[in-house]
């Protein structure tokens, strides 16, 4: 090694050597209050957000499937057991980007409450339809407070993890 230059790349080498060392042997050695434990709050209100979300999964991909049979209990036609289905989703996916801007402007608290109502009121509406029209209105007022449900959740469980 009578070249300079090969003397400071493996001394360059070696000291690179050393700090990854150092920052393995600092990573393993520290304490385990240093990793953050998230508290009972959390947990709770992560489990609150995965009902919600289970709750409108479940209510679009269930009645979905039932809405032709309702309809034809009730009297009414194919058309009607479509626009039952379509009404939800045309009202879910009009509506997310209100909620997304109210809840900016007043919260996330306000806007929750207000999805959860319309959802609510929607279900009961739909439940005790005796007719197809009243169903429709009840599946949009359902969408109304489902798309609510549905782009919160996502906001929210962002808000809350890093």
């Amino acid at each position: 090694m009578d070249n300079p230059a090969d003397e400071k790349t493996a001394s360059e080498g070696q000291s690179a050597m050393d700090l990854s060392t150092e920052e393995k042997g600092s990573e393993e050695q520290s304490p385990p209050e240093m990793k953050s434990k998230k508290p009972l709050s959390f947990h709770l209100a992560f489990v609150g957000l995965l009902f919600m979300v289970f709750i409108v999964s479940l209510d679009t991909t269930t009645l979905a499937v039932a809405i032709p049979i309702i309809a034809r209990d009730l009297g009414g036609t194919t058309l009607e057991s479509f626009w039952a289905s379509t009404c939800f989703m045309l009202a879910v996916s009009v509506v997310q980007p209100l909620y997304l801007s109210s809840s900016d402007v007043l919260g996330r608290k306000i806007p929750l409450h207000t999805a959860y109502f319309l959802f609510v009121v929607g279900s009961l509406v739909f439940a005790l339809a005796p007719n197809m029209a009243t169903v429709i209105v009840g599946r949009t007022i359902q969408g109304l407070g489902g798309s609510g449900l549905d782009v919160l959740n996502e906001i929210i469980t962002a808000d809350m993890t890093t």
